[in-house]
């Protein structure tokens, strides 16, 4: 990893993190929706991972990193219990890509951190 791939990963894992948290909020809400607002959540849910996953895909292009292809499988999974209406079980697997991304960010972290970037100033 070099300083740009970290900056990038630092940053586009954050950003994924953060759609990922969004998207398990908004499919555990599902349960709660009845009627045709129930089905516009599903759209909406699996357009807002499929977002995510574009993100996923362009960060391990730029930020080489075994733990994306990880990560893309576990958003792949989520992707297929959406596809299945079984939103529900859809949320550990997002929950597990979370879990890798954060690695990967804690890695960027550490890498800027021994290259002298994170000092306060």
């Amino acid at each position: 990893m070099d300083t740009r791939q970290a900056i990038f990963a630092f940053s586009q894992g954050e950003k994924i993190k953060a759609g990922l948290i969004w998207a398990s909020q908004l499919i555990g809400m599902v349960d709660s929706i009845f009627g045709s607002g129930r089905n516009e959540t599903k759209q909406v849910g699996r357009a807002l991972v499929e977002m995510i996953r574009q993100d996923v895909r362009l960060a391990s292009a730029i930020a080489k990193d075994e733990i994306w292809d990880e990560v893309d499988k576990a958003i792949d999974r989520a992707l297929v219990m959406i596809n299945s209406g079984v939103m529900a079980d859809s949320v550990p697997h997002l929950t597990t890509a979370l879990s890798h991304v954060t690695t990967i960010v804690q890695r960027a972290m550490q890498f800027l951190d021994e290259q002298g970037m994170l000092k306060e100033g």
